[in-house]
């Protein structure tokens, strides 16, 4: 893929479900940074934007800022199945170390669930990606169209130890899991990457993406390993986002492809490590939207080529 593609009415859609939040996180040792739009459905949506029209199914709170629907509407991302609630929106608050890299949740306030349903007139688009929600949700979505040609789900760590046998029986309808090491830890019940793959293979699943945080990302498709380290930017501002919009670049590169072999699995996620390498230089959606150019995304992308093994 020779260029970053602008979103358009008229590329191929792909339906992104999950959840669209409020977020604030806290810098240690320095600011404070609120009310940014967040939530695994928007950040995958934002990503893949930037290939194809994606359509993001959520709910969303009476009190979400104008702005953001502002931002939605100039990426041309369909919201015509985005149900707003008579609550609140949920809220998303957590703080990030840049000494150690890491991330962790500090309250969730939930005010309403995550989508559960699929709006007949989205129900012809086979290119389904699962965002990070309660598992019984993305079960009845997965369920809900038979006709879908790819399916690639994420989860988070609470949602798995809480429902994991749901998880399980979902395996087999999936084309891709996107998981952090411990995450697919907690799902397999294993402590080994490889076994971890592995055992996503045996459960019917071809394509296993194994997040490893700061240190990069291990792609298998059928039992093929790739490992990529992480682009090193110059500063990471905020790492929140980076795995949902890995996983949004990943989809969004598949289906602009459409090449659905060990090589397109391959080239798409190293177009998803290229988005998510962006996300991470700038607070929320910004690092997507503000810091890189075409030119740039090249040559992060070459880079990724040129550091897999």
């Amino acid at each position: 893929m020779d260029a970053i593609a602008p979103a358009c009415s008229m590329l191929p859609r792909l339906l992104i479900t999950g959840y669209y939040n409020v977020d604030t996180v806290r810098v240690t040792g320095g600011s404070v940074v609120s009310h940014m739009p967040g939530g695994s459905a928007f950040h995958a949506a934002l990503s893949a934007s930037h290939f194809v029209r994606p359509a993001m199914i959520c709910r969303v709170g009476n009190d979400l800022p104008e702005a953001h629907h502002q931002l939605l509407g100039r990426l041309d991302i369909d919201v015509s199945a985005m149900a707003r609630e008579d609550v609140p929106s949920n809220e998303w608050i957590g703080a990030f170390n840049p000494d150690t890299g890491k991330v962790r949740c500090t309250r969730f306030i939930w005010h309403h669930p995550g989508p559960d349903a699929i709006p007949g007139h989205l129900r012809d688009i086979p290119y389904l990606f699962l965002g990070a929600q309660r598992p019984k949700y993305q079960n009845r979505i997965l369920f809900s169209l038979p006709d879908r040609n790819v399916a690639t789900l994420d989860c988070h760590l609470g949602w798995i130890h809480r429902e994991r046998m749901i998880l399980l029986g979902m395996l087999p309808s999936l084309t891709a899991l996107i998981l952090t090491d411990a995450e697919a830890g907690a799902l397999f019940k294993r402590t080994n990457v490889s076994d971890m793959i592995s055992e996503t293979h045996e459960q019917g699943v071809p394509v296993s993406i194994i997040k490893h945080g700061a240190l990069g990302a291990t792609f298998s498709y059928q039992g093929e390993l790739r490992f990529t380290p992480a682009y090193r930017v110059s500063r990471v501002a905020d790492p929140v986002g980076a795995g949902d919009t890995l996983a949004g670049g990943f989809m969004g590169a598949l289906v602009q492809e459409g090449q659905f072999d060990s090589d397109g699995y391959l080239n798409a996620f190293l177009h998803g490590m290229a988005m998510s390498s962006f996300n991470v230089e700038g607070h929320g959606p910004y690092g997507v939207l503000y810091h890189w150019s075409p030119e740039e995304f090249r040559q992060r992308l070459q880079w990724f080529w040129d550091h897999l093994s």
